[in-house]
């Protein structure tokens, strides 16, 4: 799994690695106590792929998605995991996280 941010007490991985397409891929995101994870979805940088909505499962501590990158024409495709989040205050924090794709072997 490959560390895309932590900080705070906040934790984001995402794998195996390295990310390929057209494979299941994993998130996992750890809060500290009180933080809400309210939304998250993938968006295609180096190209218009859309929005990739996640179905979040929630767990002590965090939150969980399973999900698969489209491919494309691009072999090192760079995306960009945006993280809603509610901290216990009640305001909202969002992280956009980017990171790469490429194409299976």
């Amino acid at each position: 799994m490959a560390t895309l941010y932590q900080q705070d007490g906040v934790v984001v991985t995402l794998g195996p690695e390295p990310v390929l397409v057209e494979q299941v891929l994993q998130l996992q995101v750890q809060l500290p106590a009180g933080f809400e994870l309210q939304q998250a979805q993938i968006v295609g940088l180096s190209m218009a792929m859309g929005q990739i909505p996640l179905r979040l499962q929630h767990h002590a501590g965090g939150y969980n998605a399973e999900f698969v990158l489209g491919a494309c024409s691009d072999p090192a495709m760079q995306w960009q995991l945006q993280l809603q989040l509610v901290t216990p205050q009640g305001q909202l924090r969002r992280l956009d996280l980017p990171f790469y794709s490429r194409w299976g072997q």
